[in-house]
């Protein structure tokens, strides 16, 4: 049981991180273009 929220949580963790990058990167890049 343990082991699996433990995967949940890192599975979480590692989307909520991409989608962080994504969003900065984007922010960026209409930044760039103004």
């Amino acid at each position: 049981m343990g082991g699996l929220a433990e995967l949940f949580a890192g599975a979480i963790s590692m989307g909520l991180g991409a989608w962080l990058a994504a969003e900065t990167g984007r922010q960026h890049y209409e930044k760039e273009l103004t």
